[in-house]
């Protein structure tokens, strides 16, 4: 029976820091442009290949300002523009062939110090920028 996943376990660490406990969501979106490449002499259909590749990760943190959390790890990411180690494991952080865990060199493009309303809990919608290509790390 094939698997079917239910995220309990996620883990997210940014920058070497964990942040698991604060993360509430995660999107890894990774996509390459369509390069029209359709010739003369063709079949009467265009062709396309894949160009040029980008990736964004977004992650929703309850924001908080301890030491060591949400803000404290962010906010510097944020006021400059270095890239920095982005891992995520979908069944926690030990790597395995079925826990890959999806690491990238990231830069932090959207950080938002406060956001929220009366009564509710306060998130932060955080967007990463893939620098490079990912890897899967499926060793033990």
């Amino acid at each position: 029976m094939p698997e079917k996943l239910i995220l309990r376990d996620v883990s997210v660490t940014v920058d070497g820091t964990d942040l698991t406990d604060s993360a509430r969501s995660v999107t890894i979106d990774t996509s390459a442009d369509e390069v029209d490449v359709t010739a003369f002499g063709g079949t009467g259909w265009r062709e396309f290949e894949p160009g040029l590749k980008a990736g964004t990760i977004e992650i929703e943190f309850y924001q908080g300002f301890d030491a060591g959390g949400v803000h404290d790890t962010l906010w510097p990411l944020s006021e400059t523009n270095e890239e920095f180690a982005l891992a995520i494991g979908p069944k926690g952080a030990t790597p395995a062939t079925t826990n890959p865990i999806f690491t990238g060199n990231v830069k932090l493009f959207s950080y938002r110090f406060l956001q929220g309303e009366v009564g509710a809990a306060s998130t932060n919608p955080v967007s990463f920028r893939l620098t490079g290509a990912p890897t899967l790390d499926t060793a033990p």
